[in-house]
This record gives C-alpha cells, sequence and structure tokens, in this order.
C-alpha cells in the first residue's frame, strides 16, 4: 500500500533556472481541483512558458529563463502588517501571498480589493475571519485572538495547487 506524502517524505527544489522538482508523491491539482499528478517526482512550470501547464517542458531553456527570483527569508514579524479587529488580530505577509483569492472570495467585508487598508477586521466577527484565514494555501493570513497571547497559524499537509 502506497504511504501518503508527508512532510519528511516531500520536498520541492527550486532547480538553477528552471522548474520546480516535486519529489515524494505530492498531489498537483490544477485551477479546477482536479489532481493532475501524483507521482513520486514531477516538474512544475516556473517560467510561465510551458505549453503543457503546470509541468515543465523545456520553454525555460529556449527563452533564456533566470529564476533568480527568491523569497524573503528574513523574519516574519518584520515582513507582517497586523490589523486588530473586535477579538481578533489579523496578520498579513504579502511577501508569500499566493493570491488565490481565498479571503477575497469569501469574506469581501474584511478584505477589500483596491482599498487601502485592504484588510478591515471590524467587517465580521472573529469566528468569520478565523475561518476564513484557516483556508489561506500560501499562509500569508495568520491570526491572533484577543483572549490568547499565540499566533495562530493552520497547519496544510504537503500539497501543490494551481
Amino acid at each position: 500500500m502506497k504511504q501518503p506524502a508527508t512532510e519528511q517524505t516531500s520536498h520541492i527544489t527550486v532547480t538553477e533556472d528552471g522548474p520546480y522538482m516535486v519529489e515524494g508523491g505530492v498531489e498537483v491539482v490544477n485551477a479546477e481541483g482536479q489532481v493532475v499528478s501524483a507521482k513520486g517526482k514531477v516538474f512544475l512550470c516556473r517560467c510561465g512558458g510551458s505549453q503543457n501547464k503546470p509541468f515543465c517542458d523545456g520553454t525555460h531553456a529556449k527563452k533564456g529563463f533566470a529564476g533568480t527570483e527568491v523569497a524573503d527569508r528574513g523574519p516574519i514579524e518584520e515582513r507582517r502588517e497586523a490589523y486588530a479587529g473586535n477579538g481578533i488580530t489579523v496578520y498579513d505577509d504579502r511577501s508569500v501571498c499566493s493570491h488565490a483569492g481565498e479571503c477575497t472570495d469569501n469574506l469581501p467585508s474584511v478584505w477589500k480589493l483596491k482599498s487601502e487598508p485592504w484588510i478591515d477586521p471590524k467587517g465580521a466577527n472573529a469566528d468569520q475571519i478565523a475561518e476564513v484565514v484557516r483556508r489561506c494555501p500560501s499562509g500569508a493570513l495568520s491570526y491572533a485572538l484577543d483572549d490568547d497571547s499565540g499566533t495562530v497559524e493552520e497547519h496544510l499537509g504537503p500539497a501543490v495547487r494551481a
């Protein structure tokens, strides 16, 4: 029986000027929610030019893709903004947001496109806000409840989703 992917067996490597190499049987799910791969090792397009998205087809080499952009590895406390509301504080780290839209699509009274500030934590109750934050696939959003001293961050299993 095949073992499910775990953080110990799963690994994503950013190859130099090339694709993401995903190992360990991590499910790859397309934008329609369909599993398109759960193989042991797959290569995912990072240059944006593949004709077989989300998979790499070698286009990066033809177009001279330079994959030098990397995520900020500094302390999260220095990257995130805090938005205090009634009974909850929402933390937002834009540097890791995948723009999946779980927040803006599911609670637009709190997450407001094209507005500043774009988060209004008084636009819904703490339970509603926490529910939407838990859906954030990138981890850009987290929260703390006023009656608790710690930041709550949802732990999601390994997966790649478009």
